[in-house]
This record gives structure tokens, sequence and C-alpha cells, in this order.
């Protein structure tokens, strides 16, 4: 797991993204967890049965899913204890800290970044009960977004950073209903990010 980046005291908006970001892999987390308490169940269930007939039983499975179990908790104990300090540290920003205009790079990302929200959250909804490849797309688009919101708050995104948005927009072109609606908020995200200036601009 990586370290929690420690935003700037006067930015809410830094404070935000990594709130949210973190709120991202709680959730990821818990999708994580729950087919192993799920498998843990049904050996704890198997090994009770087999104790209460009188017959050998092997309990090491179960040790072994505990254990992943217990993992996957700490985990998420410490993605939430992280979200929970973050958001005490956001309300206290935005209750103490007077109106400002962010740097160029984060106030355009910011903006930019919204189309790319709407498209991810369309793309999960659309793909939730889906292929697993699916499902393993939308998450990798999920990933780069807490990529590329910690990137823009260090320097403007260049062309790299976007080629696998652009992989993405391309595979979902011509799909029905959701992907397509999916597709249409992505190529507004890679226009607006487009807008940003690149990192050879800035130097």
């Amino acid at each position: 797991m990586q370290p929690l980046s420690q935003p700037h005291l006067t930015d809410p908006q830094a404070l935000s993204l990594d709130l949210y970001a973190q709120l991202l892999q709680a959730r990821d987390r818990l999708d994580d967890l729950l087919p192993v308490a799920e498998r843990a169940c049904t050996n704890a269930e198997s090994l009770t049965i087999a104790t209460l007939q009188g017959t050998d039983a092997d309990p090491r499975p179960l040790m072994l899913d505990l254990t992943h179990l217990q993992s996957h908790l700490d985990g998420l104990t410490l993605t939430v204890n992280r979200a929970a300090t973050l958001q005490t540290a956001l309300c206290v920003e935005q209750a103490t800290i007077p109106a400002h205009t962010p740097p160029r790079p984060l106030q355009q990302g910011a903006e930019a970044l919204i189309p790319l929200t709407e498209a991810i959250a369309t793309l999960r909804h659309a793909v939730g009960t889906g292929p697993r490849r699916l499902d393993q797309q939308a998450r990798a688009a999920q990933a780069l977004l807490i990529h590329l919101t910690r990137t823009l708050r260090q320097r403007p995104l260049t062309d790299t950073d976007l080629a696998p948005l652009h992989d993405l927009h391309t595979s979902l072109r011509g799909k029905p209903d959701a992907l397509q609606s999916a597709h249409d908020h992505l190529g507004e995200a890679l226009r607006a990010l487009n807008s940003l200036p690149t990192a050879d601009e800035v130097r």
C-alpha cells in the first residue's frame, strides 16, 4: 500500500481528491473481502458438520481463509481511518480557509476530471453484473482516475499520461446503451484534459 500523501494545508481541493481516492480504495477492498468471507463461511460450515458427525476434518482451509480475511480487514480499516482523517481535515479547511483560486493546472484538472469521473461511474454501472473483462476494464479506468488526480497536483498531464484513456475510449466506440454513454463521457474528458498545457509548454 502506498503511503498517504500529505495535502497542502490550504488546499481543500487536494484534500477532496485524496478523500475520494481513499473511498474508492475502500470500496474495492470491500469487493475483494466479500468473496473471502463467503468462502470462510462455507469452510466453517463444512468443518462444523464434519465435527458434529464425528469425522476427521482438515481445519487448514478455514485457517487460511481467516488469515486472508484478517489481512483484508486490516487494509480496509487503515483505508477507512485515512478517509476519516481526510474528511476531518477537509471540514476544518472548508470552515477556516477563505475562498481562494487554486493553481492553474489543479483548477483546470479538477474541472476536466468531472466528465472522466462520470464516465467511470457509468461504465461501472453498466458492467457491474457483466463480463469480468469489462469489470476489470472499469477498475483499470478507476485506478487511472486516481493516478491522474495525483499526477495533476504535481505537474500538467502529458500525452503519455492520457494514452490509456485514449485506448479505453476507442474500445467503447459503438457499444450500446450505458457503455456508449461512458464512451461519450470519456470523449468529453479527453477534450478537457487535452486543453491543459503540456509539460513541455510549462517548461
